[in-house]
Formats: C-alpha cells, sequence, structure tokens
C-alpha cells in the first residue's frame, strides 16, 4: 500500500492520521466519481458556514449525495 510507505514519514502522529484523512477523503469522492479536487474545494467554501449540528446539511455535503454540485462530479466522458 503506497499511502502506508509515505504516513512512514510524519514527523508526528497527528501528521499522519491528517494526512490519512484526507487520502481517504479523496479516495472516497472516486469512488463516489467526483473530482476529487473541486469537491475537497466546495466542502473547504461550504464547511465554515454550516451549522454541524444539522445533520440534514451534513447529509447533503456527502460525497454521495445527489445534492452536490455539478462542477464537483466527473461527466460520463472522463469515465471512459
Amino acid at each position: 500500500m503506497i499511502s502506508r510507505k509515505n504516513f512512514l514519514f510524519c514527523n508526528a502522529p497527528d501528521r499522519a492520521t491528517a494526512s490519512a484523512m484526507i487520502y481517504s477523503m479523496i479516495e472516497t469522492a472516486r469512488a463516489n466519481n467526483l473530482k476529487p479536487f473541486e469537491y475537497l474545494a466546495y466542502l473547504l467554501k461550504t464547511l465554515p458556514n454550516v451549522d454541524a449540528k444539522d445533520q440534514s446539511m451534513l447529509d447533503s455535503l456527502m460525497p454521495w449525495s445527489v445534492e452536490l454540485p455539478e462542477s464537483c462530479r466527473l461527466n460520463d466522458m472522463s469515465l471512459q
């Protein structure tokens, strides 16, 4: 596993954890046919304005949500 070898060079356990979380978000976005960069940018713009206690809003930000903007989604041509 490539990521496991890369995490060996993190200087602190919390940095390795943060790297693993980002890696997981990217791979989950890919698995849900999203553009990882656009999806993460959308999250970083949107999350500061979200009430963390509003579960329906958080659900709408999940990578499998149908409410995500089209700019985050891969088009059919890029899947080929």
